[in-house]
């Protein structure tokens, strides 16, 4: 309810009804700004691990492709024959105290123990090894006192600086301009734009190279490369089967998602899919209780699609249960504009003048 009510404060920038509430998300917002100096004072020493740890993060709340961002560079170095770990704090989930496994065990549990997004990433990647705990640094102590890893990942991890990192990957959305969004609450941006110069590398997601050229002010300002990446939706696909995307692109489809970016999904559908029926938009990380069941229900049965779509993230908390028709989720690949190589030679080479090895 909350963020419904602050998305539509944000919505209505330039209505003077809404000039009240605008004032007093700046004055919160100079507040927030003050915490979050309080905070980089506060955590100026951090846990440094004898295990390399590379953090995937961004600036602005919503959906920049994090995850499925960890779970490619996880893939990249398992295929490379490494022992990879993610460390997690779980968000979303009403479980507490840790824990571990691989993949394949945590992909057992529920997103109530484990989290949606950590759930996703264990069916993704069922030989990685996963620690959830009450805070990442936590998860990666465990991780390595429990295992023998060559690596570990930290989804989310650039806001988080009790723990060291050996990279820190800073993904930007290029489809907007984060010179424009103010710091939160008044916007969506979590930090200064300062922040980029902690960066060791920024990545560019939802880019095409051409879109790269726009964010040249990265390098010129802060003095970060960039690697523009694109997402591809690939098909549609349940645990029981899969359809290619042009199959379904003149069927009628009902949407429904609760991720942080929801407009971009939106556009993205719209150029997939001809005969949309309806959309329908949930908060970020949204449990989906019985209401949002129920509103879901009532949604196929007034519009008769012949699928009902959403995301991987939402798809783990809703498979067990019955809409009267199957769902899907958009199964996702991420795409290099330019040269694929470029981001794995930089985390390896980083990695080889840190550790004297290769990773």
């Amino acid at each position: 309810m909350m963020e419904k009510l602050w998305r539509e404060i944000l919505g209505n920038r330039r209505n003077p009804l809404f000039s009240p509430l605008l004032f007093i998300l700046w004055a919160v917002s100079l507040v927030y700004r003050l915490g979050l100096y309080l905070n980089s004072l506060m955590t100026s020493t951090a846990l440094k691990l004898e295990v390399p740890v590379i953090s995937v993060g961004n600036l602005t709340l919503g959906g920049t492709g994090k995850t499925p961002m960890v779970i490619e560079i996880a893939l990249y170095f398992i295929k490379k024959g490494k022992s990879v770990g993610i460390a997690s704090s779980g968000y979303g989930r009403r479980a507490k105290g840790q824990i571990a496994g691989t993949g394949r065990e945590i992909a057992a549990h529920g997103p109530e123990m484990v989290g949606d997004e950590i759930l996703m990433m264990a069916e993704r990647l069922p030989e990685v090894l996963f620690v959830v705990a009450e805070t990442k640094t936590e998860a990666a102590r465990f991780l390595v006192a429990k295992y023998q890893l060559d690596l570990i990942l930290i989804d989310d991890g650039f806001q988080h600086r009790r723990l060291a990192r050996d990279i820190d990957l800073l993904l930007i959305d290029a489809t907007g301009d984060i010179r424009k969004e103010p710091l939160f609450p008044l916007g969506r941006r979590r930090e200064p734009l300062s922040a980029i110069k902690r960066a060791d590398l920024v990545i560019l997601t939802r880019a095409e190279a051409k879109t790269a050229e726009r964010f040249e002010w990265v390098k010129e300002k802060y003095g970060k490369e960039t690697v523009p990446v694109s997402f591809a939706w690939m098909a549609v696909k349940s645990d029981r089967e899969s359809f290619p995307l042009e199959t379904l692109a003149e069927k009628p489809v009902y949407i429904f998602a609760g991720v942080g970016n929801f407009d971009a999904l939106r556009v993205e559908a719209m150029a997939r899919f001809k005969n949309i029926r309806q959309f329908r938009r949930f908060p970020d990380h949204c449990r989906y209780d019985r209401r949002e069941q129920i509103a879901i229900r009532k949604d196929i049965e007034q519009f008769q699609p012949e699928f009902v779509i959403t995301t991987h993230k939402d798809y783990v908390k809703l498979r067990g249960f019955d809409f009267g028709i199957p769902i899907y989720y958009l199964e996702m690949d991420i795409r290099y504009p330019v040269e694929q190589e470029a981001l794995y030679e930089f985390l390896s080479e980083t990695l080889l003048k840190k550790y004297g090895k290769k990773i």
